[in-house]
């Protein structure tokens, strides 16, 4: 691929902070992140993208005081076969207009932080945001002219997430990112739903 897969573009503000997700949490997003890593949807292998991480995923975690907030895989954490809570920061502003992040954690939020937080700019049923990268899948929604960005819109840019926002009318769906080799978004109410969008996509 042209792009570098993993590599953060946006600015990241992480203010350190050192917190404990409540065990349901943890265990929820840890049993979705690891279906999607036997699939070989998320991962680290040396065979692909440069050895560095791909796929990542989010859930939705407003506050009163952060109303946008969502959890997230932290950067670079795909060779890890399960996360504690340092691997999942807390996402609480993102401007897709000016490419910035602020976050609380450990580590800092995925390359893919921006592409999230416009899912879930674009409608506040959507809870839960996966991002896979899958080259028979991404062929296989491309052949089907699925709904997908342009090819010369890029990943973790203003541009992508002005694309992903304008692409999105339902509170689940699914995404083609036609200018991100092998990478498609998958969206829901829950993780559950998001992820029925992308099995949905390979049994048919």
């Amino acid at each position: 691929m042209s792009e570098q897969e993993g590599v953060i573009r946006y600015q990241c503000n992480l203010q350190p902070a050192g917190f404990e997700w409540p065990d349901c949490l943890l265990a929820g997003l840890n049993l979705w992140r690891s279906r999607m890593m036997q699939k070989g949807w998320m991962g680290q292998d040396p065979a692909r993208y440069g050895g560095l991480g791909f796929g990542n995923l989010s859930l939705r975690h407003a506050t009163p005081a952060h109303p946008q907030a969502f959890i997230i895989t932290a950067s670079q954490t795909g060779h890890l076969t399960t996360l504690t809570s340092d691997g999942w920061p807390l996402v609480i502003q993102a401007s897709t207009t000016q490419n910035s992040i602020d976050a609380l954690g450990s580590h800092s939020p995925s390359s893919e932080a921006l592409s999230h937080a416009a899912v879930y700019q674009s409608s506040p049923r959507i809870k839960a945001v996966i991002h896979i990268h899958c080259p028979d899948l991404w062929h296989k929604a491309l052949a089907l002219k699925l709904t997908a960005t342009a090819r010369q819109i890029t990943y973790g840019t203003p541009a992508m997430a002005s694309a992903i926002h304008e692409q999105i009318h339902t509170p689940q769906g699914l995404l083609v990112m036609q200018g991100h080799q092998d990478g498609l978004l998958a969206w829901g109410p829950d993780l559950r739903t998001a992820a029925a969008q992308l099995q949905h996509l390979q049994d048919h």
